[in-house]
């Protein structure tokens, strides 16, 4: 994951994310773009781990709001990072939603029993 929105704003990536030939082929926004970034990552470290030993087992830990944007953090909007699409693709065996606050909170935007379900839900869709 990017640890925030202005993370990697370097002169590599600003010219892959404005260089539609070998960058930015499909001319996504700099936020689709960064994903895209980190799901070439993920998909990379899963499938060398799997020809170095297919037993292996690939996690990650996720945050655990998912795609909050009306929170000031989530793992989707704020860090990039898209575990359900992982899931979905088959590049990860098991996720670790980093939620770290009592069942039964009252916060109306995390509650964790509705995160939680969220979360197993994406795992028993996959593939």
């Amino acid at each position: 994951r990017y640890p925030n929105i202005q993370y990697s704003h370097d002169p590599i990536s600003d010219s892959l994310f404005h260089d539609p030939n070998n960058g930015n082929q499909h001319g996504l926004s700099w936020a689709d773009w960064q994903r895209e970034q980190v799901h070439k990552f993920v998909r990379q470290i899963y499938d060398i781990a799997m020809e170095i030993d297919p037993m292996l087992k690939v996690s990650a830990a996720v945050i655990g709001k998912y795609n909050y944007s009306f929170v000031s953090w989530d793992g989707y909007n704020a860090c990039y990072q898209d575990g359900k699409q992982w899931t979905y693709e088959g590049k990860m065996d098991f996720l670790a939603p980093m939620m770290y606050w009592p069942i039964g909170q009252t916060n109306p935007w995390a509650p964790f029993e509705v995160l939680a379900r969220d979360w197993v839900l994406c795992l028993f869709l996959r593939r």
